[in-house]
């Protein structure tokens, strides 16, 4: 079975600093990241809002698992 997998990062708009990363499986998220400086600033939301938009597509549900560092 050949597996989708995708990479997501986010840019700051007006430096060249990455200040978050999100990637998924299917429609399995996999791993969503936002830098501790940068948060609190609506970044993790706009990424998982991005993945569930394109499981979305081919799927009717999408898959989550939570960890803290």
């Amino acid at each position: 079975d050949f597996l989708t997998y995708t990479n997501a990062t986010l840019d700051h708009l007006d430096q060249s600093t990455l200040v978050g990363t999100a990637s998924y499986c299917d429609h399995h998220i996999t791993r969503v990241y936002v830098d501790t400086a940068h948060q609190g600033r609506g970044y993790g939301t706009f990424l998982m809002n991005c993945l569930e938009q394109k499981i979305a597509c081919n799927y009717d549900t999408a898959i989550l698992d939570a960890s803290l560092p």
